[in-house]
């Protein structure tokens, strides 16, 4: 509710759609007031406080009726997640390259059936997602993938962010190069540091097993590197 719901809201609640902004409010209001019926027995005073500021009926919240449970639309919870967990990806990739946060990207998004559905929210997804609503594609399939592209794959849906969008690629492709060389020297003085038998029989067991679990992350840390820079060459 807090961390998407309210921010999905307040896409609608500035488009200027008078009919979409009121459906918002009192789903917002409905949801803050059932939640408050819910945390009364616990929190009985700030929930007393917040409810008495809200629309309500009766004279206080403790005589309240206990909410019930409605009907569970499951398209709408399924459309909803889908579009929940496209956003977490794509933030994913933008913290995983760097890109600012102010900064608006590009998107092309192949969404299959639920194209209808990624058209309405296209302004939600641009705003949570950090897209350039106006670089925003969005199509029921493409024929071929686009070229420099980092690839994405949410429930169904692919989502291509072209590379150039995201970063300069030249001052990235030397900073994962030289990232690679200082990785290379580090991995270079641990398999050394391994292959000292006198390091390896008189140092604490505790300590031999820490250097091997450091070669394991450089290791790991390297593969994503190189695959990070190839991506960026193709």
């Amino acid at each position: 509710y807090c961390d998407w719901y309210i921010e999905m809201t307040k896409v609608r609640l500035r488009d200027g759609v008078q009919a979409s902004a009121d459906a918002a409010r009192r789903v917002l209001v409905y949801v803050l007031e059932g939640c408050l019926r819910l945390l009364h027995p616990y929190m009985p005073f700030v929930t007393e406080a917040i409810w008495q500021y809200l629309p309500h009926r009766g004279q206080a919240l403790i005589v309240a009726p206990w909410p019930q449970a409605g009907a569970v639309d499951h398209a709408a919870e399924e459309d909803i997640g889908t579009l929940m967990e496209l956003v977490r990806t794509i933030r994913n990739a933008r913290s995983e390259y760097g890109v600012e946060p102010g900064r608006r990207i590009a998107a092309i998004i192949a969404a299959g059936e639920r194209l209808p559905f990624l058209q309405e929210q296209a302004p939600v997804l641009a705003a949570l997602a950090r897209l350039d609503g106006g670089r925003l594609r969005l199509e029921e399939s493409l024929d071929s993938m686009p070229d420099k592209a980092l690839a994405l794959v949410v429930g169904g849906l692919e989502c291509y962010l072209p590379l150039a969008s995201l970063l300069d690629l030249d001052r990235e492709r030397a900073r994962l190069r030289t990232d690679l060389e200082r990785l290379a020297a580090e991995i270079a003085r641990s398999e050394k540091l391994l292959a000292n038998r006198d390091f390896v029989a008189k140092a604490p067991q505790a300590v031999v097993e820490r250097e091997r679990e450091k070669l394991v992350g450089y290791g790991e840390r390297r593969a994503k590197l190189q695959e990070q820079l190839h991506n960026l060459s193709l």
